[in-house]
């Protein structure tokens, strides 16, 4: 099986009424940061 999504951040308990929040997933070409963008990119339909 492949994998497409990677955790980065875990879930976090409600506190004080706060309610809880899920985990964090993205892109497993992102998991590290996201990738730099070319300086001539002024709209995202310039990267396709």
């Amino acid at each position: 099986m492949r994998v497409y999504a990677v955790e980065v951040e875990s879930g976090k308990e409600g506190k004080d009424g706060s309610p809880s929040v899920g985990p964090v997933y993205r892109s497993v070409l992102s998991k590290d940061g996201f990738p730099l963008v070319e300086n001539d990119v002024n709209t995202s339909w310039h990267l396709f």
